[in-house]
Order: structure tokens, then C-alpha cells, then sequence
């Protein structure tokens, strides 16, 4: 794979009076920045090349992050590859912590959005399956679409104990309604999770917290406005 790789980069910089070449991949959650330098009269400049052109390289290395991470000494988040033009090269893996938690504060930072997305998207299907939905027909008396029951929302959950205690109220016209909808196993899971990794490992950048509350406008949540939307908050009441 190596040897593919550094075949390719030397064909692409046969035509270049070139020092070294280095190619950098960078994961993140899964997704993978990639970039490919070349030196030049001391100053390193981008290759400018198609990357499904070395897909063959970054995949096999995506597959081996994925592979290694969950082992804490295998697993990697960076690779350097730097190969100089009589073939020989240099390699190295690493993971860089300060990365890690700049990803996780990242995630979190954007978790309210992934929540309100998620529960619309839920309440939605649970109340098709419980036929609490009206269908509304077209000029032909086809079906077109359901009317939605609510036009804003309430979703409260509480932290105690790894456990969520949630509250959903709908809001149509004015009028509030408690659903009755369970909470799914994925949702909990990722409260519990988020609640975790903020209040342990993101001590720096959040403040604690036990209650989260989303006040949904049954669509996207501006990222400008947030605030007005979402609320953390600590309940001194809950152990």
C-alpha cells in the first residue's frame, strides 16, 4: 500500500525539482482531512491533486483509525508521510489528545441541534404509528401530506443517576399537551453521554449541568440565537 502510495506521489512530482513530499491525514469523528505538500526551496507547497486519486491510500488508513480506536495504545488520529525522491520514506502515527477534545467540545457545542432534530423527527413517526396525525388530500382526494400536530415544543430532561427524566409537551395554536411518547433507548443514551463528557472532560469550557431544556420552533435552531432556545441549568434538587 505504502509503496503504491509513494509511486504515485513521485509520478505526480516527476516534472518538479522537489526535496521531499509529505502527506498529511488528520481524522476526525470519522471524517478525514487530507493534503499532500511538496518542499520546495524551503517553503512547502500544496500539490494540486484530485483526492480520489490516492482514495486507495486514505481508505486503507481510515479503516486502520476506525480498527485501532479503541485501543488506547494502537489507536491514532494523525499520520505524517514523508518521502523523499530516491523512494525512501518516513512514516508516523499519532494521537493528538488536544485534538480529541477540541472535537468533542466541537460535538457538543452542536449536540442541541442533533437533539431537536432527532425528537421531531421521532415525535413525528410515533404519532403517524399511533394515528394521531390528520391526513390532508389533494384537489383529487389523494393523499398529500399529514398535518402536523404541533407548531412549537417543550423538551426538558434531567440528568440523575444515568438515567433521563424527560418531559415532552406539545404546543399547537396555544394549547399545551404532555406527550406520552417513550424516549428511545438512542436518545437517552446520547443524553447520558453528552451529560458526561461535559461535565467531566469539558470542565474548562462548560459549566455543570443536569437539566437540559429545548424550546423547539418545530425547525432548525439558529445557530446565532441559540441561547433563546436552549438552556442549561443545574438542579441542586437532583442527586
Amino acid at each position: 500500500m505504502i509503496k503504491d502510495f509513494i509511486d504515485y506521489v513521485t509520478e505526480k512530482l516527476s516534472n518538479y525539482m522537489w526535496e521531499e513530499a509529505k502527506c498529511v491525514l488528520i481524522f476526525s469523528e470519522g471524517k478525514l482531512n487530507r493534503n499532500i505538500y511538496y518542499l520546495l526551496d524551503k517553503e512547502y507547497l500544496r500539490l494540486d491533486v484530485k483526492p480520489k486519486e490516492y482514495r486507495f491510500f486514505t481508505n486503507y488508513n481510515r479503516e486502520l483509525y476506525l480498527n485501532k480506536l479503541e485501543n488506547i495504545n494502537d489507536r491514532f488520529n494523525k499520520l505524517e508521510v514523508i518521502i523523499f525522491p530516491d523512494g525512501t520514506y518516513k512514516e508516523k502515527y499519532w494521537w493528538d489528545d488536544g485534538k480529541e477534545k477540541q472535537d468533542k467540545l466541537n460535538s457538543a457545542n452542536v449536540f442541541y441541534q442533533w437533539l431537536n432534530e432527532t425528537m421531531m423527527n421521532r415525535i413525528f413517526d410515533y404519532e403517524k404509528e399511533q394515528g394521531l396525525l390528520t391526513p390532508v388530500l389533494d384537489d383529487d382526494g389523494e393523499f398529500d401530506y399529514y398535518e402536523s400536530s404541533w407548531d412549537k415544543g417543550e423538551f426538558e430532561f434531567k440528568i440523575s443517576q444515568n438515567k433521563v427524566i424527560y418531559n415532552i409537551t406539545l404546543i399547537k395554536n396555544n394549547i399545551y399537551r404532555i406527550s406520552e411518547m417513550p424516549l428511545p433507548d438512542y436518545i437517552e443514551n446520547a443524553l447520558i453521554e453528552h451529560h458526561q463528557i461535559t461535565n467531566q472532560e469539558l470542565t474548562e469550557e462548560w459549566k455543570p449541568w443536569n437539566t437540559l431544556l429545548i424550546k423547539s420552533p418545530h425547525n432548525d435552531i439558529p445557530y446565532n440565537d441559540w441561547k433563546t432556545y436552549v438552556t442549561y441549568t443545574l438542579d441542586n434538587s437532583i442527586t
